[in-house]
């Protein structure tokens, strides 16, 4: 039956081998509905301590998570044994190089969407509300794009994958460098 528990405190217990993952709460409360009684009647139960167990199958399944990728250094000495072996890197493991070093790269881009942001904003003081709000979406949407296509880059042979992962990275940087300078020609 549907419950809704609320608590003033709650912690993890558990996750190990020996013990099943769990939820420790204090000082709380638990709301169940009774419609066999009635259609708003509900029973309210008070606690001190409550344990609740997880089911970690369930759990694992309904947040979708899948397993682990492989470290960049396993994944930089596959690709070093597969050059040794055939003379390329295999394209399972150029993928997955790609995507380990794009997601070393992504947390760069916050940073020089956030310094874009500067001289977006002051040319939309200057064009009016939605001329930095356009130019802006233009460059958010730029730098997805180029997201999208450094993982079709990344499999082409000739472009290292760390040079595919950070191509985004570096063009926003561009992109960054000529807006300010721009702004501070005074255009």
């Amino acid at each position: 039956m549907p419950a809704v528990v609320l608590a003033e405190q709650g912690a993890f217990v558990g996750g190990s081998d020996h013990a099943p993952l769990g939820l420790r709460l204090s000082r709380g409360s638990i709301y169940r509905a009774l419609p066999a009684i009635g259609r708003d009647r509900y029973q309210t139960v008070r606690f001190e301590t409550y344990e609740l167990r997880l089911d970690d199958a369930r759990l694992n399944a309904s947040m979708g998570i899948v397993t682990r990728r492989p470290a960049l250094a396993t994944l930089r000495a596959r690709a070093t044994a597969d050059i040794q072996a055939n003379g390329r890197i295999e394209p399972t493991t150029r993928r997955e190089l790609v995507i380990a070093y794009k997601d070393l790269a992504f947390p760069f881009a916050t940073f020089w969407l956030g310094v874009a942001g500067v001289p977006l904003g002051i040319t939309a003081w200057r064009a009016g509300r939605m001329g930095g709000f356009a130019l802006g979406l233009l460059v958010v949407g730029g730098y997805y794009l180029l997201l999208i296509a450094s993982d079709t880059v990344g499999m082409w042979e000739w472009v290292p994958p760390v040079s595919a992962a950070w191509l985004p990275n570096a063009v926003l940087i561009a992109v960054t460098g000529w807006l300010l300078l721009r702004l501070d020609r005074g255009r």
